[in-house]
């Protein structure tokens, strides 16, 4: 991808500076030749270390609304549609 610049340093796990997975800063106009990693098992290692520091999952206060026909108790048609709410479009000024 042209626009690729690396990585970003705030959210890659620290591997030693020697790893061909160490975060490095790519510089030029366009970084579309960027190598392939080759990860050792102290790579892996890294890697997990760094998962099971960062990964944990979160709460989203969202809930349903029932696809069905209105008749049925349902809340929005097969269109995600909210049944019983209109469309207001406002002229131009």
């Amino acid at each position: 991808m042209n626009f690729y610049r690396g990585e970003l340093a705030v959210f890659y796990p620290a591997f030693a500076t020697e790893s061909m997975a160490a975060c490095v800063e790519l510089q030029g106009a366009s970084a579309a030749n960027v190598e392939n990693i080759e990860y050792t098992t102290e790579d892996h290692a890294t890697i997990e270390e760094w998962l099971r520091k960062n990964i944990a999952t979160t709460w989203h206060s969202a809930g349903t609304c029932k696809m069905l026909p209105s008749h049925k108790n349902g809340v929005v048609d097969a269109n995600l549609s909210v049944y019983n709410v209109r469309q207001i479009t406002k002229s131009p000024t």
